[in-house]
């Protein structure tokens, strides 16, 4: 099965059931965590698209989003902190964690800590869950890990779910197509973080 029939599989799925999407929804965010290809963008431009069907669904789609993503990321990190690099001998997450990946994320993390999850959490399907496993494997201490990530989902789930009910279709497209765009914005947001941060320390 290709990536495309893999996605419309994915949509056609929660689309044919209705009632029972936000419980698909968390699943498959939830088990996304372990590494598996289920892309994101397109679970939650379905979900929009399906709040805008039924209304009665938004808020329980967007509960499904955002619990479902918060937990994908916690067991990627769980797999990074409690399996660490053994993880780099299973093949299917050894190309995720090739040594030179896993350095240049130790050198966001030692740079900008924590908020390099925010930023991470814009950046497609592999690089972010090499960021999450990284932060797992960095040891970085579960609370700080769960209140930045929860920043983070709110951010990136809750903002583009917002985004697709109002704009549709056009937004996904957007999205996709300008990831440079998206990824300097969500950088921009850490920026003016960390230096209000710092001017409040000094």
């Amino acid at each position: 099965m290709g990536k495309m029939e893999w996605v419309d599989q994915i949509s056609n799925v929660i689309n044919a059931n209705a009632e029972l999407a936000p419980l698909i929804i968390f699943a498959l965010l939830g088990i996304s965590g372990f590494n598996l290809p289920i892309p994101e963008d397109i679970v939650i431009f379905t979900a929009a698209g399906l709040g805008l069907e039924h209304p009665t669904l938004v808020w329980p789609l967007f509960y499904s989003l955002f619990l479902g993503a918060l937990c994908g990321d916690l067991i990627c990190y769980s797999l990074g902190r409690y399996f660490g690099p053994k993880l780099a001998n299973v093949a299917w997450f050894s190309s995720m964690l090739a040594p030179h990946r896993i350095e240049k994320v130790g050198q966001f993390y030692t740079r900008y800590g924590a908020f390099t999850l925010v930023v991470g959490r814009f950046i497609p399907f592999g690089v972010r869950n090499a960021l999450l496993i990284a932060a797992g494997l960095g040891r970085m201490p579960v609370h700080r890990f769960f209140f930045a990530d929860l920043v983070a989902v709110g951010l990136s789930t809750g903002g583009y779910y917002l985004l697709y009910l109002k704009y549709g279709a056009q937004a996904l497209s957007f999205v996709q197509n300008n990831q440079v765009f998206v990824l300097t914005a969500a950088g921009v947001v850490v920026f003016l973080i960390i230096a209000t941060r710092r001017t409040k320390t000094n």
